[in-house]
């Protein structure tokens, strides 16, 4: 399945117009967990699950919008993730 570049954009501008409400999730549900059971987890599918979660929340994204999270979403994370473990 592909996607043109203005169906990224869209998804884009939809992340910088919820971007507060984006970054209070993670800071809620993966920053600020001191002696939650996430706190205890070194499981990495869980951490990408409730990261993606924070970004594409079913009730704040268009649907149209959610098809691009699993290429989107997932290549970005990879990608950041990748830089920076190397750059260690």
């Amino acid at each position: 399945m592909t996607f043109s570049f203005a169906d990224h954009l869209t998804l884009l501008s939809h992340f910088l117009d919820r971007q507060h409400e984006i970054a209070d999730n993670i800071e809620r549900r993966l920053l600020n967990v001191q002696g939650k059971d996430v706190s205890r987890t070194s499981d990495r599918a869980s951490f990408e699950q409730t990261l993606n979660a924070c970004f594409f929340d079913p009730g704040a994204l268009p649907r149209d919008l959610l098809r691009l999270k699993q290429t989107s979403c997932r290549t970005w994370l990879w990608t950041r993730w990748s830089r920076t473990r190397h750059s260690d």
